[in-house]
């Protein structure tokens, strides 16, 4: 009766079984989807999506998680524990800016809207812009995958220029 809570049943089974993490994807679900009519049949639904296709990937297709952390160590003690905080609020700087690109991106098309430009062509506008950026920067500018995050993980003894640059050049 609800498509929007199938949706998100969907997207939470989708979350669950690809990362093998099935309260992310009950969160995902929450915070990505937003069914406007959530019910606590909806909020059932969905834990029983993220619950079952966990299950069934863990049960015929066990390969582990999607990032494999091989050799980590904890060794810094809780000293290390100041750089993660350091980590989060920088993140949390990051993301205030990224907010602010996302609402200047959601106002030019506003603006491009008012101006008569159709919606379809902002895509493409959005793919011709990623291009430029790429060959401008001359580096790629899309995630190659968890094959990038697994190659830099591979190694931790990596010094962290070396392990940056691995990333971006991913």
């Amino acid at each position: 009766q609800n498509p929007d809570g199938l949706l998100a049943s969907g997207a939470a089974a989708g979350v669950a079984a690809g990362f093998n993490a099935p309260i992310a994807g009950i969160f995902f679900a929450a915070e990505v989807i937003r069914p406007a009519n959530d019910n606590s049949l909806d909020l059932t639904t969905r834990l029983l999506a993220a619950a079952l296709s966990a299950a069934v990937v863990q049960t015929f297709l066990p390969g582990g998680p999607a990032i494999r952390a091989e050799g980590f160590a904890w060794s810094g003690g809780n000293f290390e524990l100041i750089f993660f905080l350091l980590l989060g609020v920088l993140t949390g700087f990051v993301s205030y800016g990224f907010k602010k690109v996302f609402e200047g991106a959601r106002s030019l098309a506003a603006w491009l809207g008012e101006q008569g430009v159709p919606a379809t062509f902002l895509p493409l506008a959005g793919a011709v812009l990623t291009v430029l950026v790429s060959l401008v920067t001359e580096e790629r500018v899309q995630f190659d995958g968890f094959g990038a995050v697994n190659e830099v993980l591979k190694d931790a003894s990596k010094p962290l220029q070396e392990t940056a640059s691995n990333l971006s050049l991913a």
